[in-house]
């Protein structure tokens, strides 16, 4: 079992251990090469590089309206009255 020294967390998964530590160290590992922000996991730069790319995979049949990530689009959803 691994034991937050800063607080009261445990668990026994290593790799879920090693993130939690990051939010008390504010360590920002994954850099984004082209504005050089800083994340504390790889999947959050990966949905920050579409911005510079320009995508926006999920869009809404509705109105056409583009968004990165897919509980935005569900969010969006909402406001048509399609919050499936």
């Amino acid at each position: 079992m691994y034991a937050c020294p800063f607080c009261k967390y445990t668990c026994y998964n290593k790799v879920n251990f090693e993130y939690h530590i990051i939010t008390h160290t504010g360590e920002r590992p994954y850099k984004c090469t082209i504005c050089n922000k800083g994340f504390t996991q790889k999947h959050n730069l990966q949905y920050h590089m579409l911005i510079h790319r320009g995508l926006k995979p999920f869009v809404c049949e509705v109105c056409n309206q583009g968004f990165r990530r897919s509980y935005c689009l569900k969010l969006h959803k909402e406001k048509h009255g399609h919050g499936q």
